[in-house]
């Protein structure tokens, strides 16, 4: 089944994206056949008016947030290496599933 990308001619940015043919396609506007429906794995990019790959998420480890800080810092300079490793592993513990943020996320837990 085919699909129709509708998007502003001159910025790129899309309207809308169906299997019925925008007819007749709005003044200012472009339509484009798209073979297949796309998946998650591309997104819509303006500049080339076209699916490109979806870049791979970035992610921040929050832990390595913490040992940056340079109060927490000092204090982990001053472990040895059991301390540090029994400590990283009770953080790992505690953060769970949040120990990873996207890049735009701030550090900090809501």
């Amino acid at each position: 089944m085919a699909y129709y990308m509708l998007y502003v001619t001159n910025t790129g940015k899309p309207v809308s994206l169906s299997s019925v043919e925008a007819n007749p396609v709005p003044a200012g506007h472009t339509s484009v056949d798209i073979v297949n429906k796309p998946d998650k794995t591309v997104m819509w990019d303006e500049v080339t008016k076209a699916f490109i790959p979806r870049p791979p998420k970035v992610l921040k480890d929050r832990l390595q947030d913490l040992i940056a800080k340079p109060a927490f810092k000092t204090f982990w300079q001053s472990l040895d290496a059991t301390q540090k490793d029994q400590l990283r592993n009770g953080l790992i513990w505690l953060l769970g599933k949040a120990r990873y943020r996207n890049e735009q996320e701030p550090p900090e837990i809501e």
